[in-house]
């Protein structure tokens, strides 16, 4: 035994006709909390429904109170009910006990949650009070409507993906899940499980309907059709169905392009790049060489302007010539 345990106060406490053997803490919280110990009284009606009804109360109370310590439903050493369903791994008797008459409770309420009513987090709570008050205890208020209510999912997603493998694989090829039989009941017949297949209303027309000798009379907006014409006509609502469900299970399942045809259009967006490319290279070539012309000829224009312009050289005379 540690330490923490040697140091605890244990007290006699009276619950209605039983007394037992708790530490004071514990004690404390059922004298505060009277849904507690009222909960507490129902645990131990539950498992110890005779010694209640004996007279002889000290010789059932040390009863009690010896076999509250080997008690599955009762935490050592503070005496508070266990909740069930705290983990998913590991189930033990009690959880599993409780999951049937959890689904029992499920089913009993089964209209209500389809006629939407009544609000589900109502009757979730309305279920939480029916599992603490007959011993399996999920907690008071939101704790308890809101266990009960993931109970419940995690036991329809299982559900639901057995029903999706089966499916895919057959039946007989893979195990049931626990509480099937009970959950196929609650949705078996629901639109998760069993979805509406609407089809087309509108008839297939037949264009050999004439070839086969059918006739379609119209007279004042009345129309008469034969024997013949009508019963080909519910074979070709009944085709139209098959073609539709046949074009849905044929359906491809990837939106992946071939790689062919990746191929082929990446070349062609190259091939049309690389063109594109040249011919701009092509007129800015010309563009250059137009721009080089015009340069050229201005520059001869001036040269020409500048060579009439220029002036001629004057002889100078001798000054011989003066004085001769």
């Amino acid at each position: 035994m540690d330490e923490d345990s040697e140091n605890v106060e244990m007290v006699e406490f009276q619950l209605g006709n039983f007394i037992v053997n708790i530490d004071s803490e514990t004690a404390r919280m059922l004298c505060k909390d009277s849904q507690m110990a009222q909960n507490y009284l129902n645990e131990l009606r539950r498992k110890y429904p005779e010694a209640e009804a004996s007279t002889s109360s000290s010789s059932s109370n040390v009863a009690v109170a010896s076999a509250l310590d080997r008690a599955d439903t009762i935490d050592s050493p503070a005496g508070i009910p266990q909740k069930i369903w705290t983990t998913s791994k590991n189930q033990t008797p009690l959880d599993v006990e409780a999951a049937a008459f959890f689904l029992s409770l499920r089913k009993e309420l089964d209209d209500k949650f389809r006629d939407k009513k009544t609000t589900n987090a109502t009757l979730w709570q309305q279920i939480s009070e029916k599992m603490n008050a007959n011993g399996y205890f999920v907690g008071h208020g939101i704790e308890g409507r809101e266990r009960c209510r993931q109970k419940f999912a995690n036991l329809q997603q299982t559900y639901l993906k057995y029903i999706d493998r089966r499916r895919q694989t057959g039946e007989g090829k893979i195990e049931k899940p626990p509480f099937f039989d009970e959950m196929d009941a609650i949705l078996g017949k629901s639109d998760k499980t069993d979805p509406v297949l609407i089809l087309d209303s509108i008839p297939i027309e037949n264009p050999i309907s004439n070839d086969v000798g059918s006739s379609v009379k119209s007279t004042m907006g009345e129309k008469s059709i034969d024997l013949h014409s009508s019963q080909q006509k519910k074979t070709e609502k009944v085709e139209g169905a098959n073609i539709l469900q046949n074009k849905f299970l044929n359906a491809k399942t990837t939106l992946k392009p071939k790689k062919n045809d990746f191929y082929e259009k990446f070349y062609d967006l190259s091939e049309k790049s690389e063109e594109r490319k040249i011919k701009q290279f092509d007129n800015m070539m010309e563009l250059m060489k137009d721009e080089s012309q015009k340069r050229h000829e201005e520059v001869m224009a001036m040269l020409r302007i500048m060579a009439q312009k220029k002036p001629t050289k004057k002889r100078k005379r001798d000054s011989s010539s003066d004085t001769d």
